[in-house]
């Protein structure tokens, strides 16, 4: 390995490029790199690893060997996924029926060991097409909420899949349809952080 990736991990590495071009944003890496501010966000968060089309990508125009990106991304983990039991009460917007007691799998991040998961049942239109009513979503009970993770949240007895957003010094709730941001006060309560989507095929 190169001296500009020894000892570094994967997402070390791709945030010392960002900081060496000036990229202060994702959308400014997404413009140059062609790959997804979510996928960005992930891989730098160390959450996830790009795959073998994507790192070359990035080994190409960074102009860094292949083979020293490929020796930062750890060996696929093989421990056997959680199964992550279902609550019975739908998460959205509006009423939804009480769901069956079910179990999801779900790979936790080595960051998220420990970590308390439930899967719970979207119904309602306002994230999509992000989130799409009858989606199951795994919240990670324990996360602390990042500017631009989806949340679940408990607002007046409902509780609700929103958008976490930081403006002006506030926190914010924001859906991606016909429904105004909600500033987050005592009165709202953030259940957990969204790591993973589940679509009916």
């Amino acid at each position: 390995m190169t001296e500009q990736g020894k000892g570094q991990t994967f997402a070390e590495w791709l945030q010392a490029r960002f900081d060496e071009r000036g990229w202060g944003t994702l959308r400014q890496a997404e413009m140059y790199l062609g790959i997804s501010r979510s996928s960005l966000s992930e891989y730098l968060s160390g959450g996830g690893y790009p795959n073998r089309k994507t790192l070359k990508r990035l080994a190409a125009f960074f102009i860094t060997p292949l083979q020293d990106l490929a020796a930062m991304i750890p060996e696929p983990d093989t421990t056997p996924p959680l199964l992550v039991p279902e609550v019975p009460q739908p998460f959205g917007a509006g009423a939804g029926s009480f769901s069956e007691l079910v179990h999801w799998p779900y790979q936790p991040k080595d960051y998220e060991r420990g970590h308390r998961f439930i899967a719970v049942h979207v119904v309602g239109d306002c994230l999509e097409p992000r989130i799409h009513s009858g989606d199951r979503v795994i919240v990670d009970k324990d996360a602390s909420p990042r500017n631009g993770d989806v949340v679940v949240v408990q607002i007046d007895g409902e509780s609700l899949v929103k958008i976490y957003e930081t403006r002006n010094g506030g926190i914010w709730l924001i859906a991606l349809q016909k429904h105004e941001p909600v500033q987050v006060d005592e009165s709202i309560t953030i259940a957990g952080v969204v790591r993973m989507v589940m679509r009916e095929p």
